[in-house]
């Protein structure tokens, strides 16, 4: 299923995930989230259990250290000429 991802204005690793169209839940500020385009954020795998629970879920990305894993996975691959 897809879902519509929101990014925190002040911390860019934060996100917030709701049904698809159902908006913003009313705790949050709205001037604190931008929708971003879909299919940019990844998920995480227990997303449909707290949606299906609260309607919404908060879960933070490590941008950074996924974009490191990746640039060691592709020097290892360079390395052994994969």
């Amino acid at each position: 299923m897809t879902y519509d991802v929101y990014q925190a204005t002040t911390d860019s690793d934060l996100r917030m995930a709701t049904r698809p169209g159902a908006g913003l839940p009313n705790h949050v500020e709205p001037e604190d989230w931008e929708l971003m385009p879909a299919g940019t954020s990844q998920l995480t795998d227990d997303i449909d259990v707290d949606i299906a629970d609260r309607g919404f879920c908060f879960f933070r990305t490590c941008i950074k250290m996924m974009m490191a894993i990746r640039r060691l996975v592709d020097l290892r691959l360079k390395a052994t000429g994969k």
